[in-house]
């Protein structure tokens, strides 16, 4: 299992966004999970397609639900307040606080390209390059 971010979600489900690399992820590991954020980070990335003119509304409700059958039932809910906490010891916003928070709780690596995520939570953040090279 690996915790993945909004925007690998979006390179492994948007066309436009697509990226080799999310594909490899997935292939070497399906299990996805997300923090609760997750979910409405993914919509935003999608409605901003739509807004730029780069996928039309139903493709993009298309990917939605697609996305939502790569995730599952593996969105967790996060304690706010430990979220909080992190996010001020390893100075992430809470949105990228979560992640790494769940990444923590699950002993999964958190595969992402956010630079931040990358630096702040290097004990569990990994390139989508570093995570197919490892193990």
């Amino acid at each position: 299992m690996i915790v993945a971010d909004a925007n690998l979600l979006a390179q492994l489900m948007i066309p436009h966004a697509r990226n080799i690399l999310a594909d490899a992820v997935f292939q070497k590991d399906a299990e996805w999970a997300m923090p609760g954020i997750g979910p409405a980070e993914f919509r935003n990335i999608a409605l901003s397609y739509v807004r730029f003119k780069k996928l039309p509304v139903a493709t993009a409700k298309e990917i939605l639900q697609q996305a939502n059958r790569v995730i599952g039932s593996r969105i967790y809910p996060v304690n706010g307040d430990e979220v909080f906490d992190l996010a001020m010891k390893i100075t992430l916003t809470a949105y990228d606080a979560e992640y790494a928070w769940l990444a923590r709780r699950l002993g999964a690596p958190l595969v992402t390209e956010d630079r931040d995520l990358l630096i702040n939570a290097s004990d569990v953040a990994r390139t989508a390059a570093d995570f197919v090279e490892s193990r």
